[in-house]
């Protein structure tokens, strides 16, 4: 990727750095008065590396250290081995980190020099500290190190909660910076088409990741869909997401969208996807479809045919009807501000057609002849773990489920468990799931769980992330379900409790 060389103070960022530092000039203040600068003067290369040492002073005692090097080489020599070690040890505090980046890279260049470039380029991607990060932003973009492109883009594409605003990101900042007159959306999309070009181990990575970037800064997918059609057909991924677009309506937005998309059109779904794309083909709507609509679709043209061509005001409904008589649970786990809607007559007028095409489909496999006790016995197995949450994917058979196979469990492996309040979805229930109508959880850690009725934070990233309609199940009483429905654009419906669960 060329870019010009940008010799110019680095001011963009500014912003975030005084968001995650401010945080800490508190504390960074308070330990500098009760150290002081004692002994600063004394071995500086000592006192830089004092961990019991103020950050102020240890950052103060970087250039001093090297003055007192003098021109001994043994001596600057270790100035640079120790100056290293403090700006690639995670378990260094940050500022004093960042301070010795900043000073490697002021240094005349030399090997050391180029042997840190590579170290930096190597862990900006998932480097966790903020102020490293606006740091190594700060130096590729100051030094015009346009091949950083790529890694700043991957650590552009993870969320920061510290950073909610993107236009305040170092990464942004940097991007802009280094590619004047194009747009960040544009640059993350070169550094996808750029990584399939290049054969190493960390290419796929870098392509997901900047497609992951996309997502969250093209929700709609307007973008995507220019650029994809703008594109060389050359690339593989680019034939697979213009089929998307042409026979399903649909572009896989995520990285994991991406992937599930790629596996569609492989030669074992050859079968469904000539069924799916030639329902929706003939599906009259002009609104945009997602990856997970094509199981519906297909699903319904099967089986409730009269479904794919009645309004979106029949189809409400029905979904109406269907849910009224129900006793309906809301979340509270979070403030009210932040937490979706999920009453039908709210989020109503957010649904298109094949989205209510889709909870009818779904609502119809709730409401199996059977479904209570089974999903009972997976709740139970559930309670008994307290390491993870269970959950697994949903398939639509024939006329309707079969309990048993349409409703199939995965608990995540050993490995993958983060505690009883997440559910992993496991590699094996990912590719498992290609054809499948949805994936669902349960929130089951007691038995009336009346505050998690619903999907949490990390429910919807999941849903986002995967493009996925998904299903949570909370128990509000011994064997009784509450079932929230909810797809990536953020959208939840409380279906209420499955009748019969006993």
């Amino acid at each position: 990727m060329a870019g010009p060389v940008r010799r110019g103070p680095y001011t963009e960022g500014m912003k975030e750095l005084r968001v995650v530092s401010g945080a800490l000039a508190g504390l960074v203040s308070l330990a500098a008065l009760l150290t002081g600068c004692a002994g600063t003067r004394g071995n500086a290369l000592d006192h830089m590396q004092s961990r019991g040492s103020a950050p102020r002073s240890r950052i103060d005692a970087i250039p001093l250290a090297k003055a007192q090097a003098g021109v001994s080489e043994a001596a600057i020599a270790g100035w640079r081995t120790a100056l290293a070690r403090l700006a690639w040890d995670t378990t260094e505090v940050p500022s004093v980190r960042a301070a010795a980046i900043r000073t490697i890279f002021s240094e005349p260049e030399s090997e050391f020099r180029s042997v840190c470039r590579d170290t930096a380029m190597r862990i900006l991607p998932r480097e966790s500290s903020r102020e490293v990060v606006l740091a190594l932003c700060e130096v590729a973009s100051s030094q015009g190190w346009a091949d950083f492109g790529p890694a700043i883009v991957r650590s552009y594409s993870r969320k920061v909660p510290m950073v909610p605003e993107e236009k305040d990101r170092a990464e942004r900042a940097a991007l802009l910076a280094l590619f004047p007159g194009q747009s960040v959306e544009e640059t993350a999309f070169r550094v996808f088409l750029a990584a399939g070009q290049i054969d190493t181990t960390s290419t796929d990575r870098t392509r997901l990741d900047a497609w992951d970037l996309l997502a969250r800064l093209d929700p709609s997918g307007a973008t995507h869909r220019r650029l994809i059609e703008g594109a060389s057909a050359d690339d593989a991924d680019i034939r697979a997401l213009r089929a998307g677009i042409a026979d399903l309506r649909a572009v896989a937005l995520s990285g994991e969208q991406l992937l599930w998309l790629k596996r569609l059109r492989g030669p074992e779904n050859a079968s469904w996807w000539q069924e799916a794309s030639s329902v929706i083909a003939a599906f009259d709507d002009p609104s945009p479809l997602g990856l997970r609509h094509a199981e519906h679709l297909r699903w319904t043209a099967a089986n409730r045919p009269q479904r794919l061509t009645q309004s979106r005001e029949a189809l409400l409904a029905e979904v109406t009807a269907r849910v009224a008589g129900r006793q309906h649970f809301e979340r509270s786990a979070e403030a009210a501000n932040t937490r979706p809607r999920e009453a039908l007559g709210q989020v109503g007028p957010r649904l298109s057609r094949a989205d209510l095409i889709s909870i009818l489909a779904l609502d119809e496999a709730l409401t199996a002849t059977g479904l209570g006790a089974h999903l009972c016995e997976q709740v139970r197995l559930d309670r008994k773990d307290q390491t993870t949450e269970y959950g697994g994917i949903v398939r639509l058979e024939g006329g309707g489920p079969r309990t048993d196979a349409a409703w199939a469990l995965f608990p995540p492996r050993p490995g993958e468990r983060q505690g009883d309040n997440r559910f992993v979805a496991s590699p094996d229930m990912i590719v498992r799931s290609d054809t499948a109508a949805a994936h669902f959880h349960f929130h089951a850690q007691t038995w009336r769980n009346h505050e998690l009725a619903g999907p949490s934070p990390a429910d919807m990233e999941y849903a986002a992330r995967f493009g996925r309609a998904c299903l949570v199940m909370t128990t509000v009483g011994e064997c009784v379900l509450s079932v929230d429905y909810y797809q990536p654009d953020g959208v939840v419906v409380d279906l209420g409790t499955i009748s019969g669960v006993r």
